[in-house]
């Protein structure tokens, strides 16, 4: 069986993937806010996703991150805050969402399932190292 492909898709409620009949392909649904949702879909079934719900995965974890901007206000960067503060906290954001899903007693043990949320996870965790150096946090 083929690897599951990430997505981030714009998706006001989860169980909006349900209603859609996307439920047969997408295995895991995490929701992030901002109407924002990341999810681990069959690959066949990315055009599928795609012709339901906006595609934002072209933007994710890259700079252009919408998360990575939700918390940049004036005021805020007035106090020093810095993109590298800004990226980091959405990092960690997502990574607790991650965790959340991930131990949730009713996620199937489906072994490509558990391989995807450890490289999603460990992708998270390596640019959370990146801007954390940047803003002197060692984790």
């Amino acid at each position: 069986m083929a690897q599951l492909k990430t997505m981030r898709i714009e998706c006001e409620n989860i169980d909006d993937i349900e209603m859609n009949g996307l439920g047969d392909i997408v295995r895991a649904a995490i929701s992030l806010g901002y109407y924002q949702v990341e999810i681990a879909v069959e690959p066949e079934g990315v055009s599928r996703v795609c012709s339901v719900f906006k595609d934002l995965t072209s933007c994710r974890l890259l700079s252009t991150d919408p998360l990575f901007s939700r918390n940049i206000v004036i005021f805020v960067r007035a106090n020093g805050k810095t993109y590298a503060d800004d990226a980091y906290n959405a990092l960690r954001h997502i990574w607790t969402r991650y965790l959340s899903a991930q131990n949730q007693p009713n996620m199937p043990s489906d072994p490509r399932l558990m391989k995807w949320f450890a490289t999603e996870l460990e992708r998270i965790q390596e640019l959370m190292r990146h801007f954390g150096k940047q803003i002197n946090i060692h984790d």
